[in-house]
């Protein structure tokens, strides 16, 4: 069931400067009510591991993400490529729970296979919604400004709902976009085993200490929260489910 394609699939190109209008929303045609919408972002691609490490993180998306999105009627959003983590279908006893729940890729233009750049990579059949942002070509150029118009659009689809990252592995612009995410105070949750540069965050988190200065300002937000190895999907639906109704962090905070 990985990579199926969505026969209703809505893709949009659209520079970054349009992304604040209106009709951007119109064209995209996310479901009414948005915004306001509570949202999972999903950092990292899976396009590194083999393939019984992908099968697991594949299985955290299709019966842990998306049964938390569901439960609180959030939006997930990812960098919307094939080898991405939310590429797979959910296992049929999810599908009706989940049916109404909108995955939606933010990638920047040039990669989605239909040129010959290098870093062109095909998008996902499976996402209901991709928006591609025209006016960055491919991720490794203006990353910065790229990783920034992506959180600005989440921001905007959010409105005064929660929002919580669940980062894996690595990838394109992974490392960028949590240290930025982490800067809005949005907390992520970091899944240990899934990679390596997952799995250097989490003996971050448990040290308490890092050499990078990113990672030391990331770990002074205490926005970062480590999933373990031996968790289920089930936990990480759970955890994702406190994180967009309660104040999961400040509650940590008070508590230490």
């Amino acid at each position: 069931n990985v990579g199926q394609a969505r026969i209703k699939q809505r893709t949009l190109k659209a520079p970054s400067s349009e992304l604040y209008k209106k009709s951007c929303l119109k064209r995209l045609k996310l479901p009414l009510g948005i915004p306001s919408i509570p949202i999972i972002l999903v950092i990292g691609d899976l396009a590194s591991l083999d393939d019984d490490p992908q099968r697991k993180m594949l299985d955290y998306f299709t019966q842990g993400i998306l049964r938390a999105a569901a439960s609180v009627g959030a939006l997930v959003v990812d960098s919307g490529l094939a080898s991405g983590p939310c590429n797979s279908a959910p296992t049929p006893e999810y599908v009706d729970f989940v049916r109404k729940v909108c995955i939606l890729g933010i990638s920047p233009g040039e990669n989605n296979g239909e040129n010959n750049g290098e870093n062109n990579e095909p998008l996902s059949r499976y996402h209901t919604h991709q928006l591609v942002i025209s006016d960055y070509q491919g991720f490794e150029k203006q990353q910065a400004g790229f990783v920034k118009a992506k959180l600005g659009m989440i921001r905007r689809l959010a409105g005064k709902c929660r929002v919580v990252g669940v980062f894996v592995n690595n990838g394109h612009t992974a490392f960028s976009e949590i240290v930025e995410f982490t800067r809005l105070n949005f907390p992520t949750v970091v899944v240990e085993g899934s990679g390596d540069l997952a799995d250097e965050l989490c003996g971050a988190i448990d040290s308490g200490r890092s050499d990078n200065l990113h990672v030391k300002e990331m770990l002074g937000t205490n926005m970062l929260m480590k999933l373990n190895s031996d968790c289920k999907p089930a936990d990480l639906a759970a955890l994702l489910q406190l994180c967009l109704t309660v104040d999961l962090v400040g509650l940590n905070a008070m508590a230490k």
